[in-house]
């Protein structure tokens, strides 16, 4: 695996089950309330398998699973809570209202909020999130390339935090 960072990007190249793990912990350990993540990529990428690992590096004991019936999952961590939303079953804007989604990705709700298949509503996601792309490395059937963008102040400095956190769990 290697780990390229500049400005507001960060971007892991063929990450195994274990880098996956590595970032998550840094992803969870450094998430605050207000915070949100946005994760896509295609079906089958690994965006269950990163959130599973964030839920753990925050603390969160137990199954983690993708919300795909259920849209939303939340989960208590130590001292954060976590707000898991797939978005793969909805097929209109106005289905995010019904889930609570407005009230719980408010920048001062409590809680972290990960949001699976955000790609499907980008109009709909907050500006200020930091955006997970996962897709296959090429050549590789089990590895996978993970770029972090920021789009904002809040999530530069959640990208600060995951980067030094890479760096200490290396």
């Amino acid at each position: 695996m290697r780990v390229l960072s500049e400005g507001d990007v960060l971007v892991m190249r063929e990450a195994g089950r274990d880098d996956f793990t590595v970032l998550g912990q840094a992803i969870g350990a450094s998430l605050r309330d207000g915070d949100v993540l946005l994760m896509n990529g295609e079906l089958g990428a690994g965006k269950t398998s990163l959130a599973q690992a964030i839920a753990h590096g925050m603390g969160i004991e137990g199954d983690v699973v993708s919300p795909t019936f259920n849209i939303v999952c939340s989960y208590e961590g130590y001292g954060v809570a976590l707000d898991h939303f797939d978005l793969y079953r909805l097929d209109a804007p106005e289905q995010l209202e019904d889930v609570g989604f407005w009230e719980l990705v408010d920048e001062g709700s409590p809680g972290a909020s990960l949001i699976e298949w955000a790609e499907l509503f980008p109009d709909e996601m907050p500006e200020d999130a930091l955006e997970a792309s996962i897709c296959y490395a090429v050549g590789s059937a089990d590895a996978r390339d993970v770029r972090l963008m920021a789009r904002g102040a809040r999530s530069r400095a959640l990208l600060r935090g995951i980067s030094a956190k890479l760096k200490e769990l290396a």
